[in-house]
Order: structure tokens, then C-alpha cells, then sequence
């Protein structure tokens, strides 16, 4: 068995090991795309009813509605910022997912290299193999037999 082939196994696995870094990675961003849609739809949330409580103002507003609003404003808000620390940790793993992701390609493409390079050096010596034979075979041919 050559070189190349023995390291043909370990060259898969960590072709395999690298394309499941991948799908993690791409699974990531999808997570991180749902979460930035939800501070998104919090945001406008909180941003439509404060405009309704300004033109609801503009009229007056009686203490205890003043009051439900402003606890309700606080519940989005905090709903909001919660949302917003959830991206900011989806990111960081977004961006874990990625270094590992590109460390295993890394490490793949390196072994590639490594047996396309084996590759490259059992070929050269079979053709010199090869050419040896054939020359033996020529110098044969051309010397007279001495019988």
C-alpha cells in the first residue's frame, strides 16, 4: 500500500470533520438571522406603540393609563435588550463556529496537499520505473547474444 493511500482514510475524515464544521457554521448564521429577526419585530414593536402613546398623549392621559403604559414600555424594553444580548451571543458563537469551520478546512486542504504531493512522487517513480525497464529492454535487444 503507498503512502497516499494509507493517508487516503485520515484525508476523508478530515474532509468529513470539516464539512460537518460547515453545516454547524451555516446552521449558526440561520440561528443568528431568526434571532436578528425577532430584535427586528421587538424594535417595531416598541417603536409603534410609542407612537401610539404620542398621539394618544396629544389628547391627555389619564395617571393609571400613564402608568400601565410606562410598565408596559418597560416590559418591551427589557424584552428588547434581552433580544439584543441574545444576538450578541448568537454572534460570538457565529463567529466560534466559523474558526473552527475554517481551522478543519485548513487542516483538509492541508492533507490534500500531502497526498496529492505522495500522488505526485509515486507517479514520477513509476515512470522512472518504467523507463528503466524499457531501457534494460532496449540495451537487451540491442546487444548480440554471446551463446
Amino acid at each position: 500500500m503507498t503512502r497516499s493511500q494509507r493517508l487516503n482514510p485520515v484525508r476523508r475524515l478530515a474532509q468529513d470533520e470539516a464539512d460537518a464544521a460547515a453545516k454547524r457554521y451555516a446552521e449558526a448564521k440561520q440561528r443568528l438571522e431568526a434571532q436578528l429577526g425577532k430584535l427586528a419585530q421587538l424594535e417595531n414593536y416598541r417603536n409603534d406603540y410609542a407612537g401610539q402613546r404620542s398621539a394618544i398623549g396629544g389628547d391627555g392621559i389619564d395617571p393609571f393609563r400613564l402608568r400601565d403604559y410606562n410598565a408596559f414600555m418597560a416590559r418591551i424594553d427589557a424584552a428588547v435588550s434581552q433580544q439584543r444580548q441574545q444576538v450578541s451571543e448568537t454572534e460570538a458563537s457565529v463567529e466560534q463556529a466559523r474558526q473552527h469551520w475554517m481551522q478543519l478546512l485548513s487542516r483538509a486542504r492541508a492533507l490534500d496537499k500531502v497526498v496529492t504531493r505522495y500522488q505526485d512522487e509515486e507517479r514520477r517513480d513509476a515512470d522512472r520505473r518504467d523507463q528503466r525497464q524499457l531501457d534494460e529492454l532496449a540495451q537487451r535487444r540491442a546487444r548480440p547474444d554471446k551463446d
